[in-house]
């Protein structure tokens, strides 16, 4: 027992998470916020690499989900089967400009092991493009159950890397990171985040309304009820709902 504590300890210690002070152990910030949040050291540790590195003003969606994807916390992880290979190299290689943690081309083992992951990666990706669950099922083999805990989990994970970032004070990557949660919320685009604030309309009904031509609430708010009512997916009783929220704002 006292192996594994001295190691814990001595991790805990490397890694800034505690402190040694007259003889006591007190948490850094860092540990406070990472007991806080109710992620495993670990996870917390790579989040703070990830956020170091990440580079303000670049599109890193594909990065923030591979950090997530591949921390202990992540589950249900969706390791890749001998058919999904081929389909991972091309995803990683179209994406690797995105990548914060770019995988070892010099070790085979190590390569493996960061396209393990790749799976959960372009399960999550599918997801935030709009991916209906029976897509996701044919062209990755996800389950829906599956996918919703998936779903709710990156949703904790990456509001936890926010709150990091924002300890560290990067807001760039906060940013970056609360729109992706968002996305990861919603499944959608980032063009309909606005339409997905309102009560009642998900994924489906938001580009339904984008298609239409109600991209924004101020183009609801200068709708009628009856025109909005028109749309796919829509009808009469959402869209009055829809037009007595946006009266609100």
């Amino acid at each position: 027992v006292e192996r594994h504590i001295e190691s814990a300890l001595g991790y805990l210690l490397a890694e800034r998470l505690v402190d040694s002070r007259g003889g006591l152990y007190r948490a850094t910030d860092f540990g406070h916020r990472v007991s806080i949040l109710y992620i495993d050291p670990v996870t917390g540790v790579k989040f703070r690499e990830a956020i170091r590195r990440a580079k303000a003003g670049t599109n890193q969606t594909v990065g923030f989900l591979h950090v997530v994807a591949d921390c202990p916390d992540f589950e249900p992880k969706f390791p890749l089967r001998s058919k999904d290979y081929e389909q991972a190299l091309v995803f990683m290689e179209e994406h690797s400009d995105e990548l914060i943690e770019r995988p070892s081309r010099t070790s085979f083992a190590d390569f493996d092991q960061a396209l393990q992951g790749t799976r959960s990666v372009m399960a999550l990706c599918g997801w935030i493009d709009e991916w209906r669950e029976d897509q996701l099922l044919s062209r990755l083999g996800v389950e829906p159950g599956d996918m919703h805990r998936a779903v709710d989990n990156a949703d904790w994970l990456l509001h936890s890397m926010g709150e990091l970032a924002k300890l560290f004070k990067q807001a760039e990557v906060a940013r970056q990171v609360e729109l992706l949660r968002r996305r990861v919320e919603a499944g959608v685009g980032e063009e309909l985040l606005e339409l997905t604030s309102l009560q009642g309309v998900g994924r489906v009904r938001a580009r339904a309304l984008y298609t239409a031509g109600f991209r924004t609430i101020e183009d609801i708010k200068d709708a009628t009820a009856e025109r909005i009512a028109l749309v796919e997916k829509v009808g009469t009783a959402v869209a009055r709902r829809i037009k007595e929220q946006v009266a609100r704002y």
